[in-house]
């Protein structure tokens, strides 16, 4: 009674539809990263002296950054590795990587022996990672608490006792508290570097960090880390995406409709996922291969997704300069070459070097010859509706039905002195401020 009372609430059973496009979920297959998980997976299996054993991982919103360290998460788990999955979005990460290792401690058998402190009984407990055994003594009580260093290093100990190692994946460093990562930073560098302990660790983050995070003379560690940036996909990284997620779930895509999906996806996997999954949807698959009718209107629920979830909040996140080079570049057609862009200008050159050079480390512009241009993540019909709309972004009516402002989008320029970005209203007078005192 109760199953037909729940079918009844939930509708039909819906077919499984094999694309993912919500944030940070591991696709059905992983495509045009190899160049990354080959080279990061050597070094994590060298161990500390390699540098690719601490590595980060760049690249804008969209590139697939957390599906990728969820996907090197999951191989290092098949082999066997400790992995203690978090992220730094908000603050207390050191409370967060407590909380994975006791999770750790008490789903790997045997692995409640790294307790900091822990008084170990006579009881020996069969403990197994992967290919390798290892035999670990089981607990009768573990004592409060240690701090981050000691939690890692005890779990990192008792991981090599069983041949084996501890991968520390965190998740948006750009939203890191700056004390909290420099102080995880200090015990990793004790952890890895120094003791040579087999604690590996994966980051991943937005481009901004290399004006931010990377800037911070505490926080070289990262500096030292291999940067793997994510490139942009290409045509054949998305047909092969594409198809293959189709035929692994018994669908297929017809010949026009993928040239046309793949045509609209652009470098960046999740607008890749979004227009497989509408698709998908709108074509009755796997029943019916995926024709140009369903592609053309899923491109129209993906474009307007794409933009809501991914090209506004990197609108919102440049700096002023950047945001007003995009909107010159637009107007000169959307590519144009350096003195265009300077003639556009006139007198107010200045920071256009700079401006560029992070458009193009984000993957808003790209150089084509002697030129610069637009790229899709970043497409001229937003830049124009974005740009004129900044005088309005963020308004509401009053009560007497005029315009009032809301809280404004932040300026968001760099600053080098305090080695972070400006936190006051975009459009603001006088000097910048971080909200931050300097160090």
């Amino acid at each position: 009674m109760l199953s037909d009372v729940a079918e009844s609430m939930l509708g039909p059973e819906v077919a499984h539809n094999p694309f993912s496009p919500g944030f940070g979920q591991p696709p059905t297959r992983l495509v045009g990263r190899e160049d990354i998980l080959g080279p990061l997976g050597a070094g994590l299996r060298a161990g500390p002296q390699d540098e690719a054993y601490t590595s980060v991982l760049v690249g804008p919103r969209g590139s697939g950054k957390t599906a990728l360290l969820t996907e090197i998460g999951e191989r290092a788990a098949e082999d066997g590795w400790i992995v203690l999955p978090v992220d730094a979005s908000t603050s207390d990460l050191h409370g967060r990587i407590r909380q994975a290792a006791a999770y750790a401690r008490a789903t790997h058998e045997g692995a409640e022996a790294a307790a900091p402190g822990a008084k170990a009984s006579n009881a020996v407990t069969g403990f197994r990672l992967g290919p390798l055994g290892a035999q670990w003594q089981g607990t009768q009580e573990a004592v409060e608490e240690w701090n981050t260093r000691y939690v890692l290093t005890a779990l990192a100990e008792h991981a090599r006792s069983a041949g084996t190692s501890v991968l520390l994946s965190i998740d948006e460093l750009q939203g890191g508290d700056r004390e909290e990562l420099r102080r995880l930073v200090s015990d990793i560098q004790h952890v890895t570097t120094r003791e040579q302990r087999p604690l590996a660790f994966v980051g991943s983050a937005l481009p901004e960090v290399h004006y931010t995070l990377f800037r911070d003379p505490k926080l070289s560690f990262f500096r030292r880390c291999a940067d793997f940036s994510l490139r942009p996909l290409n045509g054949a990284d998305a047909a092969i995406g594409l198809r293959r997620t189709a035929l692994a779930a018994g669908g297929d895509f017809e010949p026009a409709a993928l040239e046309a999906a793949v045509e609209a996806c652009g470098p960046l996997p999740y607008k890749m996922q979004l227009i497989g999954h509408h698709a998908w949807a709108m074509s009755g698959a796997p029943e019916r291969a995926v024709d140009l009718l369903a592609v053309g209107s899923a491109l129209e629920v993906a474009e307007s997704r794409f933009s809501e979830r991914v090209v506004l909040p990197a609108w919102n996140g440049l700096p002023e300069r950047c945001r007003k080079y995009l909107a010159a570049l637009s107007a000169l057609g959307g590519i144009a070459d350096r003195p265009a862009l300077g003639s556009h200008f006139g007198s107010g050159i200045q920071g256009l070097s700079d401006a560029e050079q992070r458009l193009k480390l984000e993957g808003h512009i790209e150089e084509a010859g002697e030129m610069l241009r637009l790229t899709a993540a970043m497409p001229a019909e937003a830049v124009d509706r974005y740009s004129t709309g900044d005088a309005l972004y963020g308004a509401h009516l009053s009560s007497d039905g005029a315009l009032a402002p809301l809280v404004r989008a932040r300026c968001n320029e760099y600053m080098p002195l305090a080695r972070a970005l400006c936190q006051l209203p975009r459009g603001h007078n006088g000097a910048h401020r971080s909200g931050r005192p300097r160090r």
